[in-house]
């Protein structure tokens, strides 16, 4: 078996590709509350896509139960975001270990200068190098 670059245990650089679709899903799942390590952009984002796109039909249905039963409680969206609410957190957790900021620093998101804070290290290109929190990501399973 071939290693490629960042796969090797202490080297520098970036990711060559990113993380497929399916592959940051299953990373994501596997992972479900793994606050350990460092999540790279692509396993991120590809994570908050699913997350949104799931969330969807779910918000529908919601508007359905709403217009069609009177019931004003989003009952599918909660139990949705509940679901989804570990994970999300883990994988933005090991999304800023990637830029060598704690994981604590999510809490900024409970302001609103500190959530563009936040939403700006999820953009931000991570460590080169491995850092205190792990190896670079190497987007692969």
């Amino acid at each position: 078996m071939t290693l490629m670059p960042q796969q090797v245990v202490g080297m520098t650089g970036r990711p060559l590709h990113i993380m497929p679709f399916v592959d940051a899903l299953k990373v994501c799942v596997r992972k479900y509350a793994d606050f350990d390590g460092r999540a790279s952009r692509s396993e991120y984002w590809w994570f908050y896509v699913w997350i949104n796109l799931i969330a969807i039909p779910f918000m529908v249905l919601d508007l359905v139960v709403l217009f069609v039963l009177g019931i004003e409680i989003p009952i599918f969206g909660t139990l949705f975001q509940l679901a989804y609410l570990i994970p999300s957190l883990s994988v933005l957790w090991r999304r800023l270990h990637d830029s060598g900021k704690s994981g604590l620093n999510v809490l900024w998101v409970l302001t609103i200068i500190g959530a563009i804070y936040v939403f700006y290290l999820t953009l931000i290109e991570g460590d080169a190098a491995p850092n205190e929190y792990g190896a670079v990501p190497t987007n692969t399973l």
